[in-house]
């Protein structure tokens, strides 16, 4: 690569993306399972979304300390249950841990995420679960990625630093040469900003921030965020930068 004059490269050479709420349908295919669930249970005075949300909540309290996700998904599942006052059995205990592997992905996750490798960009997953969870989610769902990185891989769970080192290590960038791509404020952007990332908010739906930092970028679906990246490539192509 040359480059004329001081001008700083603007494409980054890696991006690792958060997967679940941000390629894969987490918090819909939750909201999903638990009406299921529900409906299955005769429960009718609280709804399936509020369900959701005090279960993400509880979740991400109780991965403050490593175990296995499929664990942390049997634990926050009856504690859900226990503080609601559901009755459930171990049938809906084990499907609940089961469902993540199941969720689809956004419509624009495979096709958005082909654009950005199409750039020459290194893309890493970076993942809050267990491998084999991963595994299943990009058979079905047909996403590709150069590397994966997870937490079972490094022992702990994001916000925790663990993991975006290892990202680093594996597509052999620092953090001021990666972007980190995510949905969730409080797990991704926060510890993203702290170690220097770019920072860049895939904002689904109308998911408010849960945390008073702000990303570098904001953009609503993995094709946006690829038109984005090629803008950056041409002002790069500009500036005397080549690939």
């Amino acid at each position: 690569m040359s480059v004329s004059g001081e001008k700083k490269r603007l494409l980054p050479k890696a991006i690792s993306f958060d997967i679940y709420g941000t390629i894969i349908d987490w918090e819909g295919g939750t909201i999903e399972w638990y009406q299921k669930f529900m409906d299955r249970h005769h429960i009718t005075h609280v709804s399936a979304k509020e369900i959701e949300s005090a279960w993400e909540k509880l979740q991400f309290e109780y991965i403050r300390n490593y175990r296995p996700f499929r664990q942390v998904l049997m634990d926050t599942f009856e504690k859900t249950a226990w503080y609601y006052g559901f009755q459930y059995d171990q049938d809906d205990v084990i499907s609940f841990a089961d469902e993540m592997a199941k969720m689809k992905a956004f419509p624009d996750s495979a096709e958005g995420m082909q654009q950005i490798r199409d750039l020459g960009i290194k893309v890493c997953a970076l993942s809050n679960v267990d491998n084999d969870i991963i595994t299943e989610s990009f058979r079905h769902e047909g996403i590709v990625m150069d590397a994966i990185v997870t937490a079972e891989d490094v022992k702990c769970y994001k916000p925790h630093y663990e993991g975006f080192l290892k990202s680093q290590e594996v597509m052999g960038c620092t953090a001021d040469e990666m972007h980190h791509a995510a949905f969730g404020f409080k797990y991704d952007c926060v510890p993203g900003n702290a170690l220097g990332y770019t920072t860049v908010w895939i904002r689904r739906g109308d998911m408010l921030r849960d945390a008073f930092d702000l990303e570098d970028v904001c953009v609503g679906d993995l094709k946006t965020y690829a038109a984005y990246l090629r803008g950056l490539k041409a002002i790069d192509e500009e500036n005397g930068f080549h690939y």
